[in-house]
């Protein structure tokens, strides 16, 4: 079920929204928020994946790196 919230931001942001919405979400803001949400929620639980990872293992090396891209790129 959908929950109304209100968030308040300046003219220029509100108008980017609309761009957005208009040009990707066929005009629904709501569709819009709710999708830029969800996306950088699950950046920074991602970052907070890496980062518990690290602390229980050490730091991900650049050969680690380069490898996961590898995977990746599949």
């Amino acid at each position: 079920m959908a929950k109304r919230i209100s968030v308040s931001v300046s003219d220029g942001t509100a108008g980017r929204a609309r761009q957005l919405a208009e040009r990707d979400f066929g005009g629904d803001l709501s569709a819009l928020v709710a999708f830029l949400v969800d996306r950088e929620a699950r950046r920074v639980e991602s970052l907070d994946a890496v980062a518990e990872w690290e602390a229980a293992h050490g730091a991900i090396s650049p050969a680690e790196i380069t490898a996961a891209r590898m995977r990746w790129m599949r």
